[in-house]
């Protein structure tokens, strides 16, 4: 399986809400732990929970990679897509229109 780069949330902060960080960190322990299944309905739960907020993008982003990691490329590339559309100028971004190019290459 191919090294999956692991988002790092910003500090907690008045744009987050209160459980949001700790929401985001118990699905990105899942992913480490390798739970893909886990994290990623951690993370849709997550982005359903918090749209819009400033870690959405990469709650995506991470729940495209536990599910290329489950095999689930088309679900994947959604997830990539949805990360980058969602928000171009994040640091995940690149990362997510990559991994959706690779993703959909994979896909034929």
């Amino acid at each position: 399986a191919a090294q999956v780069p692991i988002a790092q949330a910003p500090p907690a902060g008045p744009e987050l809400a209160v459980s949001e960080q700790a929401d985001f960190e118990r699905a990105q322990g899942a992913l480490a732990e390798g739970d893909f299944r886990g994290a990623a309905d951690q993370f849709a739960a997550f982005v359903q929970a918090y749209p819009g907020g400033p870690l959405t993008g990469q709650a995506m982003y991470l729940r495209g990679t536990a599910l290329e990691s489950l095999g689930d490329l088309s679900n994947a590339a959604r997830s990539y897509l949805d990360s980058f559309s969602g928000d171009p100028e994040s640091t995940v971004a690149p990362d997510a229109l990559f991994r959706l190019g690779v993703a959909l290459g994979r896909l034929g």
